[in-house]
This record gives structure tokens, sequence and C-alpha cells, in this order.
């Protein structure tokens, strides 16, 4: 009897492709960096076309240009993809979408969602040939098996960022806006008159160097890191760049501060962490005593750094021999 079942289409949702794009036609800003922060990738849309698009968003937006119908239009033009994705017609119709930039989020979880389970069809594919043919070795389709799992709930994981290069990108950033001003102020007025009071002062550079860092170490103390640098790069990097620190340097040393501001008392943000996973029996106390060790280390870490600048070029340069 043959198989009157329809032939099964692989999970997908263009419904939410079309209104995530649309969303960020409409409103780049914050539609895009909701779909950012769900580590959207262009292979996760299913038809071929979106992935294109959002590729093309996210080159834009690497470059620093705005993304619209015109830019997005030039965008695609200059990968010779234009044509393939609709035109400008196209690009206005997603544009005249349903899609919300309040929503961007949603719409991009759904597309990973079924990105996933199309990888997870591919791999059982896969594992059905592995185990068809010549008798295979039932252990090494077994690894194999949930090697290829664990891969890819690895790729929807925590990525480590390297905070120093970060923070480099970030300064870099802030110092081009600065120098794109027409007229010559800071994008704030508080950099700028803090260098210039800090400058007035005739201050060593190693002090005001200190004096950053030790903020970086009392706010370690409260904060977590991302939000420390979002609130004080905007300050320190034009004063970084008057001083002509190296931004690598500092970005270690930044870290190392607020590593140990969030393990010093009488706060140390991370202790608190631990007293509320271990429970009532375990005293603040005895936890600030059991991380003095790594303290001291960390602090003997810092002074080596401190005084040995080059030390924070050392694992860069072995591992890319810069």
């Amino acid at each position: 009897m043959a198989d009157d079942k329809a032939p099964m289409t692989p999970p997908s949702s263009l419904e939410a492709e079309e209104a995530l794009l649309g969303a960020i036609l409409l409103d780049p800003l914050e539609a895009l960096a909701k779909a950012l922060e769900t580590k959207l990738r262009p292979e996760d849309f299913f038809k071929e076309t979106h992935g294109e698009i959002y590729q093309a968003v996210l080159e834009l937006e690497k470059a620093g240009e705005p993304v619209d119908l015109v830019t997005l239009t030039e965008a695609l033009k200059r990968r010779g993809s234009l044509e393939k994705c609709g035109g400008t017609a196209r690009l206005a119709r997603l544009q005249d979408g349903v899609g919300l930039a309040a929503h961007a989020g949603a719409y991009a979880r759904t597309i990973i969602d079924r990105s996933i389970l199309r990888r997870l069809i591919s791999l059982s594919t896969r594992l059905v040939e592995e185990c068809h043919g010549a008798p295979p070795d039932a252990d090494q389709v077994l690894d194999w098996a949930e090697a290829a799992i664990l891969n890819v709930r690895g790729e929807r994981g925590t990525d480590f960022v390297d905070v120093a290069a970060e923070m480099e990108k970030t300064f870099q950033k802030l110092m081009q806006l600065q120098a794109d001003r027409k007229d010559g102020r800071a994008l704030t007025g508080l950099p700028t008159e803090m260098t210039l009071m800090l400058q007035g002062m005739n201050m060593s550079p190693l002090v005001v160097m200190a004096g950053i860092l030790a903020i970086m170490f009392f706010l370690g103390m409260i904060m977590v890191p991302i939000g420390i640098y979002a609130l004080t790069l905007p300050i320190v990097a034009p004063i970084l760049e008057a001083y002509q620190f190296d931004l690598i340097w500092f970005g270690v040393l930044a870290l190392k501060m607020t590593e140990i501001g969030s393990l010093t008392p009488p706060v140390g943000l991370n202790i608190f962490a631990m007293k509320s996973v271990l429970g009532k029996d375990t005293t603040l106390e005895s936890l600030f005593v059991g991380i003095w060790p790594f303290v001291a280390v960390e602090f003997v870490t810092l002074g080596l750094l401190w005084a040995f600048p080059a030390l924070s070029l050392w694992l860069p340069n072995l591992l890319f021999g810069t």
C-alpha cells in the first residue's frame, strides 16, 4: 500500500523571519539590538534570501552605518544579491509588514528554535545512515552522536569575550566619534572637563591611572563588570587617550581590579552570591577568610602587571605571534 503521507516540511517560521526583517527596517536601533542579544545568525534563517538580507544588515551595523531601506539596498547591491532577494520592492514589502521592534527578540528566538530543530533532524538522518550499512562500532556512533548534540547546544551557550580587546574596540569607537564631531567638543561635557582638570593639576600619569583603577575596584564590589565598563568607559576614554595609555594594558588592569573588588570585604558582590547558594550554615566571615589567598594572588598579579606592562601582551603574542 502506497504511503499517502505528504512530505514533511522542515521546521521553519517564515512569518517570524519576515516580521523580524521588517521590524529591523522600521526601527533598527531597538529591533536589531534585541536580535543581536539572542545571537541570531544568518544561517539560522530557513529562507536563504532572508539570511542574505540579515547578513547585509549585520555588515552595515559592523561598519557603523545606518540601517534603512536605502542603505540596505546598496549593501545588497555590493554583495550582488539584490535581485536574488527580490529587489527594492521586496524590501519595501518587508518594511510595510506587521513586525514590531518590541517583539524582535521573540521573532529571533523563534527563528533560532526552528534552526536548532532542523539541525537535529539533519543529525538524526546522518545517525540513521551511520547505523546502516557495514556494522558500525556502537561506541563510536554513540560518541559521535553525543558530541554532535553537545555541539548544537554549545553553539547557543555563553560566549567567552576577550574583555581587553572589546574595551579597546570601544575606546577606538569613542575616539572616532569624538574626531567626527564638527565643533571639537566631546560627546558629553563631563569627559572633556575632567581631562582638562586633570591636565591642569599636573598630576603624574600613573597617579591618574591609579585613581581610575581605584574607582574600578570600588565599583567592582557592588556591580557586575559589564555594567562598570558601560558606566565608566565614556568618561575615562578621553582621559586615557589624552595621557596616551596603552588601552590593552589598561583593559587588563581594569579587569583585575573589578575581579578583586568583587571578592573583597566589606561588600564583595560575588561573596554574597556564594552565600546565597551555600545557605544559612555558611557565614560571610568564613567565606571572606577562605577567599583571602585568592585575593592575595590577584594583588600579586596586579602588581606584576603594573610594574611590567609588557606582561599584558605576553599571552596574545605567544598565541598569535603578534
